[in-house]
């Protein structure tokens, strides 16, 4: 009996600390650059919470995982999927970049 080939699948996200070449932003401004820039491209859902996450930071540096999937109408799953996209390591690494964002621009 012959096998049927399926093609392999394609990662959901990219691999840890990357988007094609992607590395861990500076400060907010940088990350919202290279956005503009389309160094970073993000699925429908990802792009979703990324776009609530530039308009309001306070919202990841301080929500839970649950509240922010929620506030952004996408599963918790998409939300721990964001930090890849951004250059992080974690959910944990992003909040602490969202945390000082939030803090440096309240001066």
């Amino acid at each position: 009996m012959d096998r049927l080939a399926y093609p392999a699948a394609t990662p959901k996200a990219p691999p840890a600390g990357q988007n094609g070449n992607r590395t861990r932003p500076a400060d907010l401004v940088e990350l919202k650059k290279a956005i503009a820039r389309r160094e970073l491209t993000f699925p429908k859902a990802i792009e979703q919470v990324a776009r609530k996450a530039l308009a309001r930071p306070e919202i990841i540096a301080l929500d839970s995982l649950s509240t922010i999937a929620q506030r952004c109408g996408v599963g918790t799953s998409t939300v721990s999927r964001l930090p890849r996209y951004f250059g992080f390591a974690s959910f944990t690494e992003m909040r602490k970049f969202f945390q000082n964002a939030v803090v440096t621009a309240r001066g």
